[in-house]
C-alpha cells in the first residue's frame, strides 16, 4: 500500500504481510497499485507455497506431453498443447485466437516483476512479468 520507488515500505501493515507471505518487495509501479502477484501469494497462503520455476515446467511437460522442461527453458516450437489436460488442471484459456494461459511462480524476480511461464498452443516460455499483471493464474501447494 505504501510502496516507495524502491520497492520498500515502513507501513506496518505492509511490513506484516510481507512478512506472513515471504515477499521481499513491495510492489511499485507508477502504473498500477494493484498487485496481482502478491494477491496470488496471499490466495495460496504464501510464497513457500507456490511452485518453483522448475515445478512449473512440470506442468508443461504433462500438458505438452514431453519430459525435462528446465524452470527457465524456452520450448518455442514442435509443442502440441493438450486442452484436455488444461481444462483438467483447472486452467483457463485466453478468449480470441491465442489459446493461452500463463501460471505464476512463487518467485519474485523484482519489486516490479515475478516469474511466470506461459502457454501457447505450440511453445512455452518462461519471463517475468509486471505483478501488477491481471491474467497470470496460480498454482497453490498442497501440504
Amino acid at each position: 500500500n505504501a510502496c516507495d520507488t524502491n520497492g520498500k515500505t515502513t507501513d506496518p501493515d505492509d511490513l506484516a504481510f510481507m512478512q506472513e507471505h515471504g515477499i521481499k518487495n513491495c510492489m511499485y509501479s507508477s502504473y498500477s497499485k494493484s498487485d496481482y502477484w502478491a494477491g496470488a501469494v496471499e490466495r495460496c497462503g504464501g510464497v513457500d507455497k507456490m511452485p518453483t520455476m522448475d515445478q512449473v515446467a512440470k506442468i508443461a511437460d504433462y500438458i505438452y506431453g514431453i519430459s525435462g522442461t528446465g524452470g527457465k527453458q524456452n520450448i518455442n516450437s514442435g509443442l502440441t498443447m493438450n486442452t484436455d489436460k488444461v481444462a483438467e488442471l483447472g486452467f483457463t484459456l485466453s478468449s480470441g485466437t491465442s489459446d493461452s494461459f500463463y501460471v505464476w511462480s512463487g518467485v519474485e524476480y523484482s519489486k516490479k516483476s515475478a516469474y511466470y511461464r506461459y502457454f501457447f498452443p505450440t511453445d512455452t516460455i518462461y519471463n517475468a512479468s509486471s505483478r501488477y499483471a491481471s491474467s497470470g493464474q496460480a498454482v497453490c501447494l498442497g501440504d
